[in-house]
């Protein structure tokens, strides 16, 4: 885990990306490779399944220092990330968020507007602002890692990103508004649905580096084993104090 660095991971993804967009542009469609059960796809559902593993690697290693019932730890978080992970990798392997605006106007007969045809976007924001709501009721025990933080924030922005961009060109209208005269209004389009989709890798790029950065601290809180722990009072600042790296490469915890 520790091997795999920024410039590694965002090698492998560029990699991927072009490869896709080569083999699409020979066929005058350049997301071609990018869509259901296409490369990307397949590629983004390994980057969401590795930080489900790394994920549930932290709560084994959290829940071998606890003492109290698992209901009530702190690191039941990782359980739950590594549970929303494994969704998130069916969701986008099966494309269920895509279909639901399909699934709602046909069991509905409502015809299709502007609003409606946005409900697949709407399902995404609300599987972040769930993935938000976790993390702070949780935060006591996010706190401990905060190295992956910025990451987190880097990932979680990319993602409203994606989904601004996918919304602004959802609808063949804005296509049409904004091309060229000489410009073929399906390229555009296809176009811009390469640009969502790296997007996408990329904030789970961000996400991958901050849970591997969980994951090593959860490691060194592991090989340190200290006494087992207990739940905490409510209000006790000290269990929320994160371990850090020192000068010669060991770990400091909280007293």
């Amino acid at each position: 885990m520790a091997k795999l660095t920024f410039t590694r991971l965002l090698g492998i993804q560029l990699l991927v990306l072009t490869a896709a967009i080569v083999m699409g542009w020979y066929d005058d469609h350049p997301s071609k490779h990018f869509g259901e059960g296409r490369v990307v796809t397949y590629f983004s559902a390994l980057q969401l399944l590795v930080i489900a593993w790394i994920c549930q690697k932290i709560f084994k290693v959290r829940n071998g220092l606890w003492s109290g019932p698992v209901l009530r730890a702190p690191h039941l978080l990782w359980l739950l990330i590594a549970a929303g992970f494994v969704f998130l990798a069916l969701d986008e392997s099966l494309q269920i968020h895509e279909g639901l605006d399909k699934w709602f106007h046909r069991v509905t007969g409502l015809e299709e507007t502007p609003f409606t045809d946005r409900l697949d976007d709407v399902l995404v924001l609300s599987y972040g602002v769930i993935g938000l709501g976790i993390l702070l009721l949780y935060r006591r025990e996010l706190l401990r890692f905060q190295a992956m933080l910025p990451l987190l924030l880097a990932g979680f922005a990319l993602m409203v990103l994606m989904v601004g961009v996918d919304m602004l060109t959802n609808r063949k209208e804005f296509i049409q508004r904004i091309a060229a005269a000489d410009t073929d209004p399906e390229l555009l389009a296809s176009w811009f649905a390469v640009v969502e989709d790296a997007i996408k890798v990329f904030a789970e790029g961000c996400l991958l580096l901050g849970f591997r950065n969980a994951g090593l601290i959860a490691a060194d809180l592991g090989a340190a084993e200290p006494s087992v722990e207990r739940p905490a009072p409510a209000g006790d600042l000290a269990a929320v104090a994160p371990a850090r790296r020192t000068t010669d490469g060991g770990t400091s915890y909280p007293r």
